[in-house]
């Protein structure tokens, strides 16, 4: 199978398509090998010392970073996403640790206006955790509506009004410095994960390789313009089980080795094991870049005791896994066969069950926030 690889080069803001080529893409050598037609003009240094001091100490694990996306609590009076403090008082009431990475939501992520929670930000990070940070932004070119019109998953337009040219090109634009102001006040190491699952059919970022890529640079250049050098880049696709081309495809939107720092995958299954599809995506995303560290960055699993007995062996024979991002929740359509049972393990879970999930906290394997802090 060939691709077409589109190369850019990145000045100013200004990008000039400067050749294409045809690339062998059946395996990850190949993959690898095409990504080096990426030519970049923006310094390499984008990280200050405390952030390399972190990276490279994340690149060294000998295990994986734990990590809370998402904490579901579940009352009379339905579900609803836990904020930073009730989510890592319930994490350490049930599991006798801390997450050594938690994320928090930069986009509006179906609101009208975005409630961006620094605070706790800068709380978890002074504790020696390591932020993570989304950006679900709400469609630019839609009038905002509640819910869904105009939201991330409206997709009228697609990219083509916040690039170059566009007509929410300039708004985009002040929208991205404005929030490097906001990582520059915040000056802590973190992890940016923005317009993830870009080769899904769900967000109006999804679905243009070559309009993604000039999305992402036009990101990193407006933080290196600004001076921000707190951020650790991270590419994030879906695994692509049920995707046309599945993990393959993503290859298209990568931007390049010189704007990626962390590779990550969204999974979210209901087998009795990690699947070894799952694994074909690990071993996929290390091909494009092996040097790079690799996080599930959205990790759902039904919650199971064989799951969750079997998964420390598992990742131990993964290629450089070093954080999973773990999403807990119920009543989404991403557990297939059993979605009321969900990911999410409370005081309701069988005993059988949280007893495998501690026991996996409780491996040599998994680092949690005290293990982290005092590597």
């Amino acid at each position: 199978m060939k691709r077409l690889l589109l190369c850019a080069f990145l000045s100013h803001g200004a990008f000039t398509l400067v050749s294409a080529s045809p690339v062998a893409a059946d395996t990850p050598a190949a993959i690898h090998s095409a990504t080096e037609f990426l030519i970049s003009s923006a310094a390499p240094a984008h990280m200050d010392t405390a952030t390399s001091g972190v990276y490279t100490r994340m690149q060294a694990l000998p295990g994986v970073l734990i990590g809370s996306g998402y904490h579901e609590h579940i009352g009379p009076n339905g579900h609803w996403r836990l904020g930073y403090p009730m989510a890592m008082e319930e994490w350490g009431a049930r599991f006798g640790s801390l997450p050594a990475c938690f994320e928090f939501e930069l986009g509006e992520h179906r609101r009208k206006a975005c409630e961006r929670d620094w605070f706790s930000a800068r709380i978890f990070a002074r504790q020696g955790g390591l932020p993570v940070f989304a950006l679900v932004m709400n469609n630019m070119s839609v009038p905002f509506e509640l819910h869904q019109s105009g939201s991330a998953w409206d997709r009228r337009n697609g990219l083509f009004p916040v690039l170059p040219g566009g007509d929410a090109h300039d708004s985009f634009v002040r929208y991205i410095r404005t929030l490097a102001g906001e990582f520059r006040a915040f000056g802590h190491p973190c992890l940016f994960r923005p317009f993830h699952e870009m080769n899904g059919t769900w967000f109006w970022w999804c679905g243009n390789p070559d309009g993604y890529r000039v999305l992402w640079w036009k990101i990193f250049d407006i933080f290196r313009q600004e001076g921000i050098r707190n951020v650790i880049w991270c590419w994030n696709p879906d695994w692509g089980r049920t995707l046309p081309g599945g993990i393959e495809s993503s290859i298209d939107y990568y931007p390049g080795d010189t704007y990626v720092d962390v590779l990550a995958a969204d999974i979210y299954c209901n087998e009795s094991v990690f699947p070894s599809y799952g694994e074909e995506v690990v071993r996929f995303l290390n091909g494009i870049a092996p040097t790079k560290p690799i996080f599930l960055g959205e990790f759902g699993p039904v919650a199971r005791a064989d799951f969750w007995g079997s998964f420390p062996d598992r990742i131990r024979l993964l290629p450089r896994i070093r954080g999973i991002m773990l999403w807990m929740g119920r009543g989404w359509d991403s557990w297939g066969s059993d979605p009321e049972r969900g990911s999410l393990i409370d005081e309701t879970t069988p005993d059988d069950i949280r007893e495998a999930f501690r026991n996996f906290l409780d491996a040599d394997s998994s680092i949690t926030l005290d293990e982290w802090t005092h590597r």
